[in-house]
């Protein structure tokens, strides 16, 4: 699973966002990559939190470097055309490389919290392998 890979260099706090979803997904369908989506908002002191000391972890940072990361903000056109359900902040979610919603969580994660969804995430990516879907 992703989020026991070790060895793989360190993003060095800051993330690679994309901050347009067909960008995203795009880029993701391109490399056979899953995406995580976080939703933020100006002036939330949890989603800075969030991003701050989970997110930018060193452990979460690593094992997300496999995914296309995509940013929005919570009334940017894309959030609310894609993720019309995200209505408090943060919101996250793990999507396929097709877009499709695997997983999502809205609120504060800790890393034990964010590991757990992101291995239930790879979980139904790799069952969905399995069954040739």
């Amino acid at each position: 699973m992703t989020w026991m890979m070790a060895g793989l260099p360190l993003l060095g706090g800051k993330l690679p966002w994309i901050h347009s979803y067909e960008q995203a997904i795009g880029k993701a369908r391109a490399e056979h990559r899953m995406v995580y989506v976080f939703i933020d908002a100006e002036g939330c002191p949890y989603c800075a939190r969030m991003l701050h000391h989970v997110l930018e972890s060193k452990d979460v940072a690593r094992n997300l470097k496999p995914y296309v990361l995509l940013r929005l903000k919570i009334h940017s056109p894309d959030a609310k055309k894609y993720f019309p359900k995200a209505r408090f902040t943060p919101t996250s979610y793990f999507l396929n490389s097709e877009g499709k919603i695997l997983i999502d969580f809205a609120g504060y994660a800790n890393e034990e919290f964010f590991f757990w969804d992101m291995s239930a995430a790879e979980r139904i990516v790799e069952q969905a392998k399995k069954e040739g879907k």
